[in-house]
């Protein structure tokens, strides 16, 4: 037990002292071979390409893996479409939309078909009330997406309405 506690100790001290000294691999060579117009090149770091030549053909592939830095990988937001309730749905002429709080800057709906195409966009609801009335008569009988989401996109939603005669 006391060999441990002066042991771990010790060690930490020489790992201190190592102070910026790390494994650094530089973009080399490190294998190459070409047999009968195929040639293979192996990188460390860097490039690997397979290339085939005939007299008339040349066929190269090869992997070059980049800075992963500004790469997404994955995006941020939070779903709110369980706090959401839409009704009636199917609908004839209008669907009510509550939600169960306020957003300080409100949040924007859009009205999509299924084509994509926007039908209705409105901004600032659910900032002063918790309910929102759609109003449906002037468009078509289908189905349809309402997406709800914040200025800033962290708050999403993702609800579907059918509006029938």
């Amino acid at each position: 037990m006391k060999l441990t506690s002066y042991l771990i100790p010790a060690i930490l001290v020489v790992f201190s002292q190592l102070n910026g000294t790390c494994q650094s691999i530089e973009r080399q060579e490190v294998s190459s071979l070409a047999i009968n117009n195929q040639s293979i090149v192996s990188n460390a770091g860097g490039l690997s390409i397979t290339t085939l030549r005939t007299d008339n053909l040349l066929i190269t592939q090869g992997f070059l893996q980049g800075e992963l830095s500004g790469i997404i990988s994955g995006i941020d937001f939070i779903d709110i479409s369980h706090a959401i309730e839409v009704y009636p749905n199917p609908a004839v002429d209008q669907v009510k939309l509550q939600i169960d709080q306020l957003f300080e800057n409100g949040l924007s709906l859009d009205l999509i078909d299924l084509n994509g195409q926007s039908i209705i966009n409105q901004a600032g609801i659910f900032k002063d009330r918790m309910d929102y009335d759609l109003n449906l008569m002037a468009i078509p009988s289908g189905q349809y997406i309402i997406r709800i989401h914040s200025i800033d996109k962290k708050y999403q939603g993702i609800l579907k309405v059918l509006k029938i005669k």
